[in-house]
């Protein structure tokens, strides 16, 4: 599978640290640090985030019943910095408070991953105007080839089998004819 993102912010990731795989993932998919993905206009993000949307779509995403959210915590952090989860404490429609534990990939693609560009959230801050600011780094879910940083090598003089070799290390590029 050769998979690629956006802006991976430095690093990319390895994949079942995003998805659920029934096999282990492959070698060359398992994340590299990325020098040339750097200074890009996805390299830092902040977005504000209305609640009674976030609750709109928590309770469109399968969690009923949430009345207020109360904090917002990204927690389980990868090598890449991404998180794993994300704890959620919201106010329950009958009044008591309770916390949640999702994967963070899941909140991100319930949010709108046009809203929550990574996982990559460096900090969350409840507003005074009833809104989080979420602020983070990159954009994308982060695994295989940066497109940023391939560009990046592009414009440096790599060609496209230093850059694939790069981003998937330890593969090779052969000719198929039928």
């Amino acid at each position: 599978q050769t998979v690629y993102h956006a802006a991976c912010a430095g690093h990319t990731e390895n994949p079942s640290n995003v998805w659920k795989w029934e096999i282990p993932a492959p070698e060359y998919l398992k994340g590299v640090k990325d020098k040339y993905c750097k200074g890009n206009k996805h390299q830092n993000w902040t977005k504000d985030v209305e609640i009674s949307y976030l609750v709109k779509k928590m309770n469109a995403g399968g969690y009923k019943q949430i009345k207020d959210i109360v904090s917002i915590k990204f927690i389980d952090r990868t090598k890449s910095g991404r998180a794993k989860n994300v704890k959620i404490k919201y106010e329950h429609e009958n009044g008591k408070s309770r916390v949640i534990t999702i994967s963070a990939g899941a909140f991100r693609m319930m949010v709108s991953p046009w809203i929550l560009k990574s996982t990559y959230v460096s900090d969350v801050q409840k507003i005074k105007k009833g809104a989080f600011r979420f602020s983070g780094h990159g954009w994308g879910h982060g695994v295989g080839l940066c497109q940023w940083g391939a560009k990046v090598m592009a414009d440096k003089g790599f060609g496209y089998k230093e850059i694939l070799k790069f981003y998937y290390p330890g593969t090779k590029l052969e000719k198929w004819e039928d």
